[in-house]
């Protein structure tokens, strides 16, 4: 699949959309006759987008970078991000930015990403699936009056009105 999304964007590069869209639809076809598991449904739901991404120089120009960055991840076997791009998602499909992912490692990433106050009244939370974060709305309000007094504080000031307490 590098390989395949490297070619076709040299020739999207070039203003050359028809040829690198063919390729990616052979490649399409070839993972289409294969037995179907979840990364193969990715690895299809991948060359879709990129496919997209390559109809038109509008939309290459858009997209390119997120191609080039699938490419390069399947090349190295790393992923830089496991966030799905609005454009590839895919309700309960891999995402292919999760296949070089751990299980430890997404633990990891989805304990980072649930905001502070979260974590200290629910340490129990499920980590969420491949790319998606399920985290239960929170009072903004609050945390952002908070933290403003506690910068305030910081500043030693009384956090009423910024002056310094005598």
């Amino acid at each position: 699949v590098s390989r395949v999304l490297e070619v076709a964007s040299r020739h999207s590069d070039q203003g050359r959309f028809q040829e690198a869209r063919e390729l990616l639809r052979d490649k399409q076809r070839k993972i289409c006759s294969a037995p179907q598991t979840p990364v193969f449904k990715a690895l299809n739901v991948q060359l879709a987008d990129a496919e997209d991404r390559m109809s038109d120089q509008g939309s290459w120009r858009i997209g390119s970078a997120s191609v080039k960055e699938a490419a390069s991840m399947h090349k190295m076997q790393r992923t830089t991000n496991t966030m799905a791009s609005p454009s590839s998602f895919c309700p309960g499909v891999l995402t292919t930015k999760s296949l070089y992912v751990s299980g430890a490692q997404s633990a990891s990433i989805a304990k980072s990403m649930v905001p502070e106050i979260l974590r200290d009244q629910a340490p129990s939370l499920p980590p969420p699936g491949p790319a998606t974060l399920r985290v239960p709305p929170t009072p903004m309000a609050n945390a952002s009056a908070s933290a403003s007094a506690s910068s305030s504080n910081a500043r030693g000031g009384d956090g009423q009105d910024g002056k310094q307490a005598e």
